[in-house]
């Protein structure tokens, strides 16, 4: 099972994406029932949206609360990063206690599995993020960008299995 959060949809399309690959279903963190189905299932492949370096703290919060269920399952992490930059994402892979704050510690550590991939920014979608969206153009890009790796879920989905049988 795919949980995710996705403030602008690449999260929601890759965990769909993703779940189609693996036969399994994909559910927002908020659906209902969602307690029920993930104590069904073996598997939880925890997908996230990264913005400024921040996991969505509506997601933190559903985690932090099932603790205790989650810790229960076999555990994959996927973190969708605004940001074609392969060192970022590395960065990102290498050092997720510190680069993501307050992602549950032990859960980092139970984690078979720790991906971080690229995403993409749409400065119309995230018009909401006014003052990032400047700093963004200004230091950092000069257009919008779209680096969502669709072409490598099929890849990302064997690893998964390997890893999380």
């Amino acid at each position: 099972m795919i949980l995710y959060a996705s403030e602008y949809g690449t999260t929601k399309q890759i965990s769909q994406e993703l779940a189609n690959l693996l036969n399994c279903q994909a559910y927002p963190y908020d659906a209902p029932d969602l307690i029920e189905k993930i104590t069904d299932t073996s598997f939880l492949i925890l997908a996230s949206d990264v913005l400024l370096l921040k996991i969505n703290k509506g997601f933190l919060r559903f985690i932090k609360s099932q603790k205790n269920l989650i810790s229960q399952k076999k555990i994959g992490i996927l973190l969708v990063c605004g940001s074609p930059d392969d060192k970022e994402i590395n960065g990102v892979k290498l050092g997720i206690s510190q680069y993501i704050p307050n992602f549950p510690e032990d859960i980092v550590k139970q984690a078979l599995l720790i991906k971080a991939i690229n995403g993409k920014i749409d400065f119309e979608i995230t018009d909401q993020h006014k003052r990032m969206i400047e700093i963004m153009k200004g230091h950092f890009l000069v257009e919008p960008f779209d680096a969502t790796p669709l072409n490598d879920l099929p890849g990302i989905a064997r690893e998964i299995k390997k890893k999380l049988g």
